[in-house]
């Protein structure tokens, strides 16, 4: 399985990171099939 990776400044990610991991996973799931009950992507806040 690969991970996602979001790079973002770290007050968008503060803002959006919930809708943001949602519709990621919702497409990974709904399109490659990913298992529900794991989540993988990782945000790494930039300065």
């Amino acid at each position: 399985m690969s991970q996602i990776k979001i790079y973002a400044l770290n007050e968008t990610i503060a803002q959006l990171r919930i809708k943001l991991s949602n519709a990621i996973h919702e497409a990974l799931v709904e399109s490659l099939a990913y298992p529900k009950e794991k989540i993988f992507q990782r945000f790494i806040p930039l300065e």
